[in-house]
């Protein structure tokens, strides 16, 4: 396993860029997984 290299930054950056990327992936996600769902039902039916 090779050690990732950290890029230096102030340690009170990385909680709120976790909070933002965490804010963002709750916002996303479901709109994404929504999208991907009728995408694929209306796909799966325009190919039958």
């Amino acid at each position: 396993m090779k050690k990732l290299h950290k890029a230096k930054k102030p340690d009170n950056m990385a909680p709120v860029a976790d909070i933002i990327a965490a804010k963002f992936a709750e916002i996303i996600n479901p709109l994404w997984a929504a999208e991907a769902n009728a995408y694929n039902r209306g796909w799966q039916t325009r190919s039958v």
